[in-house]
């Protein structure tokens, strides 16, 4: 067992060296990097269309973005990711019957 064990583990550990894997918990402890993220990836993380983001943020309902060039916005990981967490525990799952 405790090889199976070991052999997951080292796969798992060549494919985080190999791939570039982030936040797998290689000490046991999940570590989160604080990056910025642009629309494409903030529009892929919460499902929603870029003018619902907009629309929320100008409700002051989703984190606004920061200036990171003259021409160009990113939002906090961090804040997207609490934004989402809240959105989790605010619904119900969808029950069907």
């Amino acid at each position: 067992m405790f090889e199976i064990f070991l052999n997951v583990y080292s796969l798992l550990h060549l494919c985080h060296i190999s791939f570039g894997i982030k936040n797998f918990p290689m000490n046991g402890i999940m570590q989160s990097e604080k990056t910025l993220q642009r629309i494409k990836q903030v529009i892929q993380r919460t499902g929603l269309p870029r003018s619902t983001l907009y629309y929320l943020m100008g409700k002051g309902e989703f984190p606004k973005p920061v200036k990171i060039a003259a021409r160009a916005v990113a939002w906090d990981s961090e804040k997207v990711t609490a934004w989402i967490d809240s959105r989790l525990q605010q619904t119900s799952p969808i029950t069907t019957a």
